[in-house]
């Protein structure tokens, strides 16, 4: 009986959790759409209709000039902004 009170504290624990985190989320990123709500799109000079989001920069680099064999690619990700009425993706 003990060892089935442990698992349901766990599990509420963990819900409960879980559910924290969720809300942090997305009280995040309702604030983030909040004020991109006042960005203008360069593009097409439109209020409100930027929104923002996460892209992916990939580039190519060496460590030795000379010698071409030892490369890498790296990535990150670099914060970006979308106009959903003209199309235009950039970074700010």
């Amino acid at each position: 009986m003990a060892h089935f009170l442990v698992g349901v504290i766990v599990w509420a624990v963990i819900l409960l959790v879980g559910y924290g985190l969720w809300r942090i989320h997305r009280r995040e990123t309702q604030e983030a759409l909040a004020r991109a709500s006042h960005i203008t799109c360069p593009h097409c000079h439109t209020q409100g209709t930027v929104t923002p989001h996460n892209g992916v920069e990939t580039y190519t680099t060496t460590r030795n000039p000379l010698s071409l064999s030892v490369r890498g690619t790296t990535r990150r990700v670099v914060k970006q902004l979308h106009c959903s009425h003209c199309g235009v993706t950039w970074t700010p």
